[in-house]
């Protein structure tokens, strides 16, 4: 008697595109690399960039300011094959040239804690999401930051055996702005809003996290 093999076959269902946000003030802040001072986003707003003071032939001071945002609770199941990460900000304040070189990453951590000093910052382990120049002017209102680098920077964080549904995801923004020799450029940090704190910004405008998978 021959033997009768059953081949199961199964469709893979996208889920819809999720969002969730930045949830508490502690959980997003930034850090200046160049003076090691650490920044919490409470009442704030968030920058990322390079800025100097002074002339650009001879800058009085320097900044190197670097971002992160924790989201808490995500929900993507294990083993999940990523189709899309997106991060959105809010263009919060002015920039002087709003030209910021900057990149992304996802820190390569199963469940991580928010950020508390700077030495902590360098220490995360980070996989590279995508390479990204600010380009809103004043006034400007959201930026999506969409590359599939970032989809598959996240699905490495998710088909660990050990993630589980609903722990956290951190994310950095940080300046790549290298000084090439001449006169240094002109002052491009940007400002992203966590709590408005410009007039005729609403409230609440915190970075978020949207993503789609598939099982």
């Amino acid at each position: 008697m021959g033997v009768a093999f059953i081949v199961k076959r199964t469709s893979v269902v996208p889920s819809i595109l999720f969002e969730t946000q930045v949830a508490t003030d502690i959980n997003d802040g930034w850090v200046d690399l160049y003076n090691n001072i650490f920044y919490t986003a409470v009442g704030a707003q968030l920058k990322a960039g390079y800025a100097y003071g002074g002339s650009a032939g001879a800058p009085s001071s320097q900044y190197k300011y670097n971002a992160w945002f924790l989201f808490t609770n995500v929900q993507i199941p294990q083993g999940s094959d990523m189709l899309v990460c997106n991060l959105k900000l809010i263009h919060g304040g002015s920039t002087n040239r709003a030209n910021s070189p900057l990149s992304v990453y996802i820190v390569d951590e199963l469940n991580p804690s928010t950020v508390t000093s700077v030495s902590d910052y360098i220490s995360r382990p980070t996989i590279f999401g995508s390479s990204w120049t600010w380009t809103g002017a004043y006034g400007s209102y959201v930026s999506m930051i969409q590359d599939n680098n970032m989809a598959s920077a996240l699905e490495t964080i998710v088909q660990d055996p050990s993630w589980v549904i609903g722990n956290n995801i951190l994310m950095m923004l940080k300046d790549e702005y290298v000084y090439s020799g001449g006169l240094y450029e002109a002052t491009s940090r940007s400002y992203f809003d966590k709590h408005a704190v410009e007039s005729g910004y609403p409230d609440g405008l915190q970075a978020t996290l949207q993503f789609q998978y598939a099982l």
